[in-house]
């Protein structure tokens, strides 16, 4: 329905009969000018248009992140008019898709998330088992190697 109301130009102060577009004595709305930008920006893939958006906003579990039933969760994020602060969430889909709830699950909070998980990686990559399974295949791809720099690399997550 937008694209519909978008592409009307009877904002451009025009009328249609049949397929033909005449000058209306209504007053137009917008400029041509303004008409053809929106139509350049529309004639543009969506996803490209979106991905500036997308790009704007990090979310680090974007795409790996799913809820009890399967779907996915999808960032979102808005912005408090006053101060401009962004709050960032994680959604369910199938609230997205149907209704607000529908899920049963709530708005998760990006940061909690991501530091959730975060901490769960670092204890899964500090531990010793894994140690011992990394080790002979960083050795295989790098003769340098030794326990003690890859027992390093493997503490310093934060960093990276």
């Amino acid at each position: 329905m937008i694209y519909k109301l978008l592409g009307n130009r009877t904002y451009l102060g025009q009328l249609r009969h049949k397929d033909q577009w005449y000058p209306a004595e209504h007053p137009a709305l917008i400029t041509p000018a303004q008409w053809e930008d929106m139509h350049a920006i529309l004639a543009t893939n969506a996803r490209v248009r979106g991905s500036h958006t997308r790009s704007s906003t990090p979310f680090l579990l974007k795409g790996i992140v799913f809820g009890h039933d399967g779907r996915a969760l999808t960032p979102w994020h808005s912005t408090k008019k006053a101060t401009g602060k962004r709050y960032r969430y994680y959604l369910p889909m199938r609230d997205i898709k149907e209704h607000a709830g529908a899920s049963g699950l709530p708005r998760l909070p990006a940061a909690e998330l991501e530091s959730a998980v975060l901490d769960q990686l670092r204890g899964i990559v500090r531990s010793p088992d894994l140690l011992g399974n990394v080790l002979p295949l960083a050795i295989a791809l790098d003769p340098t190697l030794d326990e003690a720099k890859v027992t390093v690399a493997m503490t310093r997550l934060d960093a990276i």
